[in-house]
């Protein structure tokens, strides 16, 4: 065997545990897509799809149309969790027998297992090692403080999470590259990218929608906004985020549940942030620039 055969052997051997609708899952599979790495692919749902079909008694969003029951798809589930992966979450990717498991191990596995092929994603050079991890934190704690203020039901503690949003969101923008291009590293498109935008992906879309907050726009400093604008204009553009966001119709239906405190009947869309009361006023104005 050549090493190209071999090579093609290793990449065909890659299956992919998926549902476009989770962001940590869409971490992986935009990796896929911008290392063109052959893969199948295999649906799994999220307990919050099972629960809402149940509840309903039909099929729901993207498992219309499957020809499956409602009880097929707990199944599917049940199974996942029993021979897959013990947690239930996804992505998970199988390899050469292997299971990876974690969004964050796996998009580096397929990066550093797959390095022959463009673009490569994970730093080695320590100090863009030392400043990836850094503004990990950052990135994690704008997702969580994302979801509190989408599942939040008191309106009157939305501007103190908006403004830890804000925080985070104004720390990611100032540990960007200041030249060289928009990405995180400037002119390349890395891991820290590839890690933030399946999220941004979402929450720029179910925040403006259930909260008016406008996840951008909301950040006070003008420089910070603007920068943050220049990368996400960036790395939105690029083809393989473009081929693989489920877009807003589906993360707005998808995501009624987070809005509604996960309840039968919850707040829903409530516009807090369009019109904030004296002394909680958010800037939500763009430079002229922009």
């Amino acid at each position: 065997q050549t090493d190209r055969q071999t090579d093609r052997q290793t990449e065909q051997s890659v299956l992919f545990f998926n549902n476009p609708i989770c962001p940590f899952a869409h971490r992986a599979s935009l990796t896929l897509a911008e290392k063109g790495i052959p893969h199948t692919e295999k649906l799994v749902p999220l307990s919050l799809e099972i629960k809402a079909m149940q509840r309903q008694g039909k099929l729901l969003g993207q498992w219309t149309g499957s020809g499956l029951h409602v009880e097929d798809i707990v199944k599917i589930k049940e199974n996942y969790i029993k021979n897959v992966n013990k947690s239930g979450e996804v992505p998970t990717v199988k390899h050469e027998g292997v299971y990876i498991t974690q969004s964050k191990a796996v998009v580096k596995y397929l990066d550093t297992t797959f390095s022959q092929r463009a673009p490569t994603l994970v730093p080695t050079d320590p100090k863009q090692v030392a400043q990836m991890e850094s503004v990990t934190i950052d990135i994690d704690k704008a997702i969580s403080n994302c979801y509190a203020l989408l599942l939040n039901q008191n309106p009157a503690k939305d501007f103190e999470i908006g403004q830890r949003i804000q925080q985070h969101m104004s720390a990611f923008a100032q540990k960007c590259s200041p030249s060289g291009g928009y990405y995180f590293f400037g002119d390349w498109f890395s891991v820290v990218d590839v890690l933030f935008a399946p999220f941004v992906d979402r929450f720029i879309h179910t925040l403006s929608h259930y909260r008016g907050y406008k996840l951008i726009e909301q950040v006070s400093d003008p420089a910070l906004r603007h920068r943050l604008n220049l990368w996400w204009r960036t790395v939105s553009s690029r083809p393989a985020l473009q081929k693989t966001s489920a877009g807003r119709s589906v993360y707005l239906r998808a995501y009624s549940a987070y809005a509604n405190g996960m309840r039968a009947a919850g707040r829903g869309v409530s516009d807090t942030f369009s019109a904030p009361t004296a002394g909680q006023a958010m800037s939500t104005s763009l430079p002229s620039s922009l």
